[in-house]
Parts: structure tokens; sequence; C-alpha cells
């Protein structure tokens, strides 16, 4: 009995010092792996120079044949390392990637310790911040960015291929870039400016008919709209081509009216405002929001077909041609003029909304000569567009 429980202790401390082996061998000789840092913290993807950047892993162990992961379309390249960093080059091939999460692969394997992010970043993604402030802002940014572009203009041509022994010069060389290509669009903003709005049909200028024009009183849907025309009509032949009448990004589409939606409309007593601008929502039909360089969003409504390249976050240049004019079947099936109907909803410029608006909140937007009479909106649109 004494030998037998002799030897069940023996065992034991075999079993713990076998157990006490493997725990320290594991805490010696495992192998580490940890994101350090990067080039930039952004990725600028539709630009040649932007779209690539430089992480940098530390580990204990070889790692120059491991690759980085994305569910987005990118490539990996190891580049060298140099005590302990490893250094590897990413390039992202998909302007549409929304996904900011990176990883290092080892073949099929996961090293989920080294995930990270990097900000996904493009023209549109600027554009609806910076529309969004007023000039005096803008102004002030464009200096801002002018003098960090003289700051770190001494790092623009470096060229040295020892990235580990050269690594800060690559960062100054980075921020050099990044910072031309926002003041690249800052100035794009301010010059589109200081234009006037092109009208938006070929060959046509805008109405001088007092029905046709913003504040037109529209009494028979008084009861359930605020009974006011909000908008220009401009009355056309059939398939006349509606152009963008400034930059830049289509925000909003809707393409898939259907005249059982006219049932949506609320009909109650005491309407709020927003009811009612809901309901005259659903009464502009198929509609394209472009928000332009100046701040303004436009509304193009009554529309029949919407091309179908024609896609919310799309940037369009002045004078494209987003469709074609037909009828537009409201208020009824059987209203046959043909004409483009459209509002410029002006931006309030509040900086606490910045880059934040939505739909409704541009619903609120005042228009353009609101609360103006017809002769002074007649006599004065051409400071807004170039009749």
């Amino acid at each position: 009995m004494l030998k037998k429980t002799f030897l069940l202790f023996i065992s034991f401390i075999i079993i713990i010092w076998c157990y006490s082996l493997v725990f320290w061998s594991e805490l010696i000789f495992t192998k580490n792996i940890n994101f350090v840092s990067s080039l930039s913290n952004n990725i600028f993807l539709d630009s040649s120079k932007l779209s690539s950047n430089i992480i940098i892993f530390n580990s204990n162990f070889d790692i120059s044949n491991y690759k980085l992961y994305s569910s987005c379309n990118i490539t990996s390249k190891y580049i060298n390392n140099y005590n302990n960093l490893y250094f590897f080059k990413v390039q992202y091939k998909d302007n549409n990637c929304n996904n900011p999460n990176l990883i290092l692969k080892n073949w099929n394997k996961i090293l989920v310790k080294t995930n990270f992010e990097l900000r996904l970043i493009n023209k549109s993604y600027l554009f609806n911040f910076l529309v969004d402030y007023d000039t005096t802002y803008l102004d002030r940014l464009k200096l801002s960015y002018e003098n960090k572009i003289k700051r770190f203009s001494i790092f623009k041509n470096f060229s040295n291929k020892n990235i580990s022994k050269y690594y800060k010069y690559l960062v100054g060389q980075r921020k050099f870039n990044e910072y031309k290509y926002k003041l690249n669009l800052v100035n794009s903003i301010l010059e589109w400016r200081n234009k006037k709005y092109i009208v938006p049909v070929f060959w046509y200028k805008l109405s001088r008919r007092k029905v046709k024009i913003p504040n037109s009183w529209r009494g028979y849907r008084n009861n359930y709209t605020d009974g006011i025309h909000h908008w220009w009509d401009i009355d056309t032949s059939l398939w006349k081509e509606v152009i963008s009448i400034d930059y830049w990004e289509i925000i909003r589409v809707v393409n898939n009216f259907d005249y059982v939606d006219l049932k949506k409309i609320k009909r109650w007593k005491n309407l709020t405002y927003e009811d009612k601008l809901r309901n005259l929502d659903i009464l502009r039909w198929n509609q394209v929001w472009l928000k332009t360089t100046k701040w303004d969003v436009v509304f193009y409504a009554h529309l029949h077909t919407i091309s179908s390249y024609i896609k919310e976050g799309f940037m369009v240049e002045a004078w494209t041609i987003l469709w074609t004019v037909w009828i537009s079947w409201i208020p009824d099936k059987s209203y046959n003029d043909y004409h483009l109907h459209f509002a410029v909803q002006k931006n309030p410029y509040n900086i606490n909304k910045v880059g934040l608006y939505d739909i409704e909140d541009y619903m609120k937007w005042n228009w353009y000569f609101k609360g103006n009479t017809a002769n002074y909106i007649i006599g004065n649109q051409w400071n807004i567009f170039d009749t």
C-alpha cells in the first residue's frame, strides 16, 4: 500500500514537472507578432500615389513570407526588415472598398493578434464634409494646407529605397502628398463657388412665367403640403437632355415610383411641417439629388427614366448628361406635358451638422428665393444661373 502511494506521488511530480516544462518553454519560445504602425492612417482610394501604404510589424521570428489580407482587392508585398521590424507594402485596387480591416496571414492561417484598421478615403468622402463649410472656413483651411505643404516640401522628391533606415523621410513625403491632395479638392470647390449654376436643360433658359418659378401658389394641394411651388419648371420638347448644373456628388436616387405610392400621402388634420414635406417628396415621383460645390442640394424631380449609371455616391462634372425629358405623369396619368421640375435648396451652414445632414434635413433647407415676389425672382435669376 505504501509502495503504491509512493508511486502515485512520483507520478504526480512527473506530471507537474512536464506541465511546467511545457509552460516555460512556451513562455520562452512563443512566436510573437505585433502591429507597430503604418506610414499613414489613411488610404486615398482614388489616388495613384496614396492608395498604397507601408505597414510595420514587430516579430521575434521570420515573417517575410507572410502577406496582408483584406476583404477588399489589395496586393501585399514584403519589403525588408531591421531589428525585428518587418516592413510590408499594401496597395488597394478597389476604389469602392469600405472595409478598413487588415490582418497578417500565413498562407491560410490568420494571425488574429495582427489585425488593425486604415481609414479609407475618397473624394466623395471628403467632399461631403468640405462642401458643408462656408467659404471663409475653406479659405482658412486652404491656408493651413498651404503652410503644411511648404513645411513638408523638403521630402517631396525623396526616393531612397532603404525604407527601414529612412522611414521618417517617407512619413514626411506622405504628409506632403496628403495635404496636396486635400488642397486640390478645396481649391476645386472654391473655384466652382465663384461660378454661376448652369441651366439644367441644353439650349433652354429659366422660365419667366410666374406659375413656373419658385413661390407660385399650388392651392389644390394646400391641405396636404404647404401649397407652395418650391421649384422651377422648364418646359421643353421631348427627349431634351437634362444636365448637371454643377460639380460633384449624387446623394439620392429614387427610381421605383409607382402610383400606389400616392396612397402613402397623409391627409390628416393638423399635419406637421415634416409631414407636409414627406408628402411633397412622394409627389416628386422619380428623382435625383445632386450636392453641389456651393453647399446646396439640387432636386431633379418628376423624372421618367433614370440612367442605370446614375447611382448614389456617383461623382459628376458640370454639363454631364443625366437623362432626357419625358412625360412626367404627375399629378395624374393624363398629365402629359414635357418639362423639367427642379429646385435648389440652400445649405444653411450649421457647423455642428457638417457631414451629418440626412434626407429630411435637405428637405427642410430653404429653397432659393423663398419668400421673394415673382417679379424679384424673374429679375434676379441671373445672379444664380448663367442665363
